[in-house]
């Protein structure tokens, strides 16, 4: 089913589903970090296609209508990176959602975020937050510690009680 007015645009986006009933300030963070998404995460998010993939839901009674915004948001915070694909079962049951719907939605959820899982090889984008985090890595062997003259390992503790 196609999207055929602004209302009902506004309505399945999930842009739109993050935006609507936020502070000044809470949007221009979201549009900031909308405007740093790659071009196949923006189009899940702003494409005619993804609220008509809901509304499709929400016509053959899979998706209760009273649900729209919260699964809306789903697909909006997975393709901003703030919760994986695996997460959305859990979600979706949260909400209030019947098993039976939870896996039609997931599987329909798979399906419009399928750009984001072609493009970067994994099952959803990694967040931000954790992207730049530096690399671990592991700790030297250092080899065994000096033996002192009375026999017991050297501990390198520095008294600087009194010092002169």
């Amino acid at each position: 089913m196609e999207l055929t007015t602004p209302a009902e645009y506004i309505r399945y986006s999930p842009l739109f589903a993050l935006i609507n009933g936020k502070d000044e300030a809470s949007k221009k963070s979201l549009l900031q970090r909308f405007e740093k998404l790659p071009e196949n995460a923006k189009d899940i998010l702003a494409a005619e296609e993804t609220g008509s993939s809901l509304k499709n839901l929400e016509a053959n009674g899979v998706l209760p209508s009273s649900h729209v915004v919260a699964v809306a948001k789903i697909v909006a915070f997975i393709a901003l990176g703030d919760v994986t694909i695996a997460d959305t079962p859990q979600l979706l049951a949260k909400i209030g959602l019947s098993e039976t719907q939870t896996q039609t939605i997931n599987i329909e959820i798979k399906r419009i975020l399928q750009p984001l899982t072609t493009s970067r090889g994994a099952a959803a984008p990694v967040p931000q937050r954790i992207q730049e985090l530096p690399p671990m890595t592991r700790p030297t062997e250092t080899g065994p510690k000096p033996i002192t003259s009375s026999g017991t390992p050297q501990r390198n503790i520095i008294d600087l009680r009194n010092k002169s």
